[in-house]
């Protein structure tokens, strides 16, 4: 492949690091803004001064949201880098291993420059692959937060309520529901046993809040009304955060 210019990129948060080396060895860094317009303004820019040819532009994997603004662009040719690759030829070359976004934009364009031979430049997927891939993505990140936040309110009962999670487990929707009505074991006490097996839909472990069986073990904790409530407070809150995922967990679902 004939290239004019190779760039190497180290994403950043608020903005990029680069290196842009001609291929008569001319060398600039610079940064540039990570908004859209601003990656957008900086691609017509290079293009300006790189008229003709095709530009290489090395950007670890992962950062697909760069990616994706720059894929628009044919003249770009993307060789993403594995991110364990580009940190063992960091430490390879600075031994104490320690990142440096000037420095590391330069790293990632050299690692371009000497292994192109070795590497795939990436071809964008076509228009529905990209999609699914895109909704892939965004379902991943839902049900990661869903566990953190699962895992969350399940250390909350833990600490005042843990008879709910025998009945009910700590994953299932009814225990949500459950707790949306009767967020503490004295509520639950005081409910109808009836209203009770309603709320649960047929969950027969729910019946053994009326009969007794674990009740009286929450008056041995010792812990006091005011924690309790604080703590039922932040497992309301919780819930409320899980099941807003819920919809877009099954719309990402639907569509793939």
């Amino acid at each position: 492949m004939e290239w004019v210019a190779c760039v190497g990129i180290d994403w950043g948060d608020k903005q990029h690091a680069c290196m842009i080396q001609t291929r008569e060895g001319t060398k600039q860094a610079m940064t540039l803004g990570s908004s859209p317009e601003d990656v957008h303004r900086w691609v017509r820019e290079l293009r300006e001064r790189f008229p003709k040819g095709t530009i290489l532009v090395g950007v670890e994997q992962g950062q697909w949201s760069l990616i994706y603004e720059l894929m628009a662009y044919e003249f770009l040719a993307l060789v993403p880098i594995n991110p364990r690759a580009s940190k063992a030829y960091r430490t390879s070359l600075r031994l104490s291993g320690a990142s440096d976004d000037p420095a590391d934009a330069a790293l990632i364009c050299d690692f371009v420059l000497k292994h192109f031979g070795e590497l795939r430049v990436w071809r964008p997927d076509d228009v529905r692959t990209r999609k699914m891939r895109l909704l892939c993505e965004q379902r991943r990140s839902l049900v990661d937060q869903r566990t953190a936040l699962t895992h969350t309110l399940s250390a909350t009962l833990k600490e005042y309520f843990p008879q709910v999670l025998q009945w009910f487990g700590e994953t299932s929707q009814h225990l949500r529901a459950f707790l949306t009505h009767w967020p503490t074991l004295e509520q639950a006490r005081q409910a109808i046993v009836d209203d009770l097996t309603g709320r649960a839909e047929g969950q027969p472990a729910a019946q053994g809040i009326g009969g007794g069986g674990g009740v009286d073990r929450e008056d041995s904790t010792g812990r006091s009304t005011h924690a309790r409530h604080g703590h039922h407070r932040s497992a309301f809150a919780v819930c409320a955060l899980v099941g807003g995922t819920d919809r877009p967990t099954g719309s990402a679902d639907r569509e793939l």
